[in-house]
């Protein structure tokens, strides 16, 4: 059975003039963070100075932040809303069930975010070159940027529905997240801070700073990998439990009509 969610997904994302010039602007921006951030000094000056070249550095912290920052916006609709149905209006006015609207979300989410990943990805293999960071350590960096664009997702999902109700949240509450995902996991939890995930992931890993060093037998893609998606996972459930409570309500009202 074909989700209608997916149909509503495909049609704005592939479609739309809006979404279309939001991922030819994101290709370009990565392009351009590669090229910018790309070192003068040739490679046996780091070798001689013993230091690290900052290109996949700058440029995977630009892109967790960039891509996050985006899907969130995404996840709120805020994108020819116009032409995008409202979590209300499925639940009040069809007869969608809720998994079926949460699945459909759901899924439509996933398959966009891996997209607007493997789109950047190119730019941030070019730019490990310079760094001599190995292939597994940019492809875990990729995994975390993922997470974390999901979980902007999600947020952002959320944020959209309480502010279909809530005007307030609807202008600050996308703000709100963004700060307590970058700002406050410093302080509350530091596993969950995106920035801290993807530098940890290629921290150890540079050819260069392995000179005379031994491996870490650490691995930062589980001890940040697996609270991301913990809070993910977190996440989703919010989202599926206040679908099925407004649900339920707006059930009971149209009994009490009836």
């Amino acid at each position: 059975m074909r989700n209608p969610l997916l149909e509503e997904a495909g049609q704005i994302y592939l479609r739309r003039r809006e979404y279309l010039l939001l991922h030819l602007a994101y290709l370009v921006a990565a392009a351009f963070l590669a090229v910018v951030l790309w070192p003068s000094q040739g490679l046996v000056y780091f070798f001689r100075t013993e230091t690290v070249p900052a290109s996949f550095q700058a440029t995977t912290i630009m892109y967790v932040i960039g891509l996050t920052g985006m899907n969130l916006y995404i996840g709120m609709d805020k994108l020819a809303e116009e032409y995008i149905i409202r979590y209300s209006e499925w639940l009040e006015r069809t007869s969608v069930p809720v998994r079926v609207l949460f699945t459909g979300k759901m899924a439509a989410a996933v398959l966009h975010s891996i997209f607007l990943v493997a789109v950047g990805a190119p730019f941030a293999i070019v730019a490990a070159g310079p760094a001599g960071i190995p292939l597994r350590a940019v492809l875990a960096t990729e995994l975390i940027i993922l997470l974390a664009a999901m979980i902007g997702r999600v947020g952002g999902m959320i944020v959209a529905y309480l502010g279909e109700s809530r005007y307030v949240i609807r202008v600050v509450g996308g703000w709100v997240f963004l700060a307590l995902l970058f700002l406050a996991t410093i302080w509350i939890l530091f596993a969950l801070n995106p920035i801290v995930a993807v530098v940890r992931q290629y921290a150890d890993e540079s050819v260069l700073m392995q000179v005379g060093r031994t491996a870490s037998a650490e691995t930062p893609l589980l001890s940040h990998g697996l609270p991301m998606l913990g809070l993910l996972l977190v996440l989703a459930s919010v989202l599926l439990l206040v679908l099925f409570r407004h649900h339920a309500l707006a059930r009971r009202g149209g009994s009490r009509d009836a």
